[in-house]
């Protein structure tokens, strides 16, 4: 408890300390661990109602923040003093942008691995599987000739089959495979299999 004078004694302070330190470890591993997995697992987007999710702990984070200055002020009996504030501040500031940075990061690169694009489809054999839908929404495969469609994902993984074979086979990582099937030189249809 505080004495007499409005000053804190050794115990409230530790107190105050460990609450400090709990607060900002928990804030830490939320942004850092908890949001940036769920976001992965859930192939999360960087859409408005995930923003507002990664925000969520940082407002709650703020209004703790608050509140702590204010009942320091209480317990001490007169408002902190001004350097120690702008200290404070600088502080939380550093650790309270870094965890959105890192999460928000991470929902962009979700987005940016679901749509499909020359360069991505190439040389992202793991993120074929995530581009697939968008590559099949907007393309339409089965009106492209052999040619177009090596212009649209390169090269097939089995080079035998470029020339002269009747498909091509791109593979989705460990999601399976994209089967092109042609019929003089016209794309006939396409499958995917599943591993």
């Amino acid at each position: 408890m505080s004495t007499e004078s409005g000053k804190l004694d050794r115990w409230d302070s530790l107190a105050i300390g460990v609450t400090i330190f709990l607060t900002t470890t928990a804030y830490f591993v939320i942004y850092r661990f908890v949001l940036p997995r769920l976001a992965v697992l859930y192939e999360w987007k960087l859409t408005w109602p995930a923003g507002l999710l990664v925000v969520a702990p940082l407002a709650v984070f703020s209004v703790l923040a608050f509140i702590w200055f204010r009942k320091m002020a209480a317990i001490l009996g007169k408002p902190m003093k001004r350097d120690w504030i702008l200290l404070a501040i600088i502080a939380v500031q550093l650790v309270v942008l870094a965890g959105p940075y890192y999460t928000l990061t991470k929902l962009h690169q979700n987005g940016e691995n679901a749509t499909y694009s020359y360069n991505g489809w190439v040389s992202q054999l793991e993120n074929r599987q995530k581009m697939l839908p968008d590559l099949l929404k907007n393309h339409d495969l089965e009106s492209k000739e052999r040619l177009e469609i090596v212009d649209l994902l390169g090269a097939p993984s089995d080079p035998y089959d470029y020339q002269q074979g009747e498909q091509f086979l791109y593979s989705l990582g460990s999601g399976g495979k994209l089967v092109i099937d042609f019929q003089d030189d016209r794309v006939s249809g396409y499958e995917i299999v599943k591993r």
